[in-house]
């Protein structure tokens, strides 16, 4: 019989922890990806373009790659081998001008202590769509005001190999932990991609699995939260 005290929280980032216009944030990254591989020399637009097509073959991936993989072997597909010689280059733009992208992104106050309140009582996950690499997720935490090393995991293109919605990247992160679904609880803000509930619990009969968001009236909402945690 599994144990089904709660054993770990997983957080979704975009517009959960980290409010964002996502409008804004993409128009910012595409500029600052072009930017940046303009300024060396190469040609930006092109490659800005095969990053935005690379995020929907990640988001396809069927599992039997990791995300990073199946990106740079679309990328080496759209812009030729030569591409593969780019990674370190690609991978430091999420340390470096990534930051232009920051205005698309704000903090919202309530976010950190509620963070903390958490992570001080059970481990915490940050499930984001794992389309960037791990160095940018950990970059918008911190533009989130938040510290990485409070969560236990956090899902990047290098350690996952599903994405949202498929419930297959659930099951991933469940597998890596060591846990049952009806060991966790997924908190986030996108109905479709953070509970894609039918899905869920076709895959995972045992998991817990409940929908509740902003939209919902207060009561009906207080009503569905208290009855997962109890």
């Amino acid at each position: 019989m599994n144990d089904r005290k709660l054993k770990a929280v997983f957080f979704d980032l975009d517009g959960t922890l980290g409010p964002m216009d996502i409008p804004r944030f993409v128009s910012l990254l595409g500029q600052a990806f072009q930017t940046y591989f303009d300024r060396m020399g190469m040609d930006g637009k092109k490659l800005a373009s095969i990053f935005m097509k690379g995020a929907q073959v990640m988001v396809e991936n069927d599992g039997s790659r990791t995300n990073k993989e199946a990106y740079w072997d679309y990328a080496a597909r759209a812009a030729g081998p030569d591409v593969l010689a780019m990674k370190d280059t690609f991978e430091n733009f999420f340390t470096t001008d990534f930051d232009l992208a920051r205005g698309g992104c704000w903090q919202e106050p309530q976010v950190p202590p509620l963070v903390d309140w958490v992570t001080s009582r059970v481990p915490a996950v940050v499930a984001t769509n794992p389309v960037f690499p791990l160095a940018g997720q950990k970059r918008r935490l911190v533009w989130a005001g938040l510290d990485p090393d409070r969560f236990v995991r956090i899902t990047g293109y290098e350690n996952s190999r599903h994405a949202k919605p498929n419930p297959a990247y659930y099951q991933d992160i469940l597998d890596d932990m060591a846990l049952t679904a009806d060991q966790a609880v997924m908190i986030g803000n996108d109905c479709v991609e953070d509970a894609a509930a039918a899905r869920v619990r076709a895959l995972v009969p045992e998991a817990r699995v409940v929908v509740a968001h902003g939209q919902m009236p207060e009561e009906l909402l207080e009503t569905t939260v208290q009855g997962f945690w109890n």
